[in-house]
């Protein structure tokens, strides 16, 4: 054989080596993906489920699972159906809004009627100490029992009173809250699977 035939030889050994190797990297890579992907859905699942437990009363389904997306102003919302022996007992759902820091996520609680039932902060940025006061339970027990309404700081017209210097972030809280139940009310029928008909008329406040 000559040198030409050894080099050619040597060298698809080498391609062919470096195929297989490309090959086997790519399946591991593919292999610890997907557990990692599989792992963080596990996570962010019960982490949702947490939040849900929170705003809700005790149920005995997965709320997850019965979940209803709803279209409503050209954005798509999660509906979270709380259910006890088969009848629904509250929706959680989330809600945002800009506060003083960046974007404040809170998941919320509501009775099927629309009264508050629990909040829980998802994610927020504001200034540690007064402006995350506003996430004491203290501050949002104010919530439970609230109807949209009444969900508004007093100093705007509703019942719950704002954490002294820290109003941006009370209100923030409030009206991603208030905002998000509105929203709920007006779309009632179909989250409840009731039969169609006008949802309840919702003045904006002033």
């Amino acid at each position: 054989m000559s040198k030409t035939s050894d080099r050619a030889n040597s060298t698809l050994r080498l391609v062919l080596a470096l195929g297989l190797s490309s090959i086997i990297a790519s399946a591991a890579l593919a292999f610890v993906y997907q557990g990692t992907r599989e792992q963080i859905i596990r996570q962010e699942r019960e982490v949702r489920l947490t939040a849900i437990r929170e705003v809700l009363p005790p149920f005995d389904n997965d709320p997850i699972q019965d979940a209803k997306e709803i279209r409503a102003g050209g954005a798509s919302y999660t509906y979270y159906l709380g259910k006890e022996k088969g009848d629904i007992i509250g929706v959680a759902f989330s809600g945002g809004e800009m506060g003083y820091g960046g974007m404040l996520d809170v998941m919320i609680g509501v009775n099927p009627d629309g009264i508050v039932t629990g909040t829980v902060v998802l994610k927020h940025a504001e200034t540690p100490g007064l402006g995350t006061k506003a996430f004491a339970q203290s501050f949002k027990n104010q919530y439970k029992g609230k109807n949209w309404e009444q969900v508004a700081l007093t100093k705007d017209g509703g019942s719950i009173q704002a954490i002294t210097g820290a109003t941006i972030t009370s209100r923030t809280f409030t009206k991603a809250i208030q905002d998000s139940v509105k929203r709920f009310l007006q779309n009632k029928m179909d989250i409840l699977g009731l039969p169609s008909e006008a949802g309840p008329a919702i003045a904006e406040r002033k």
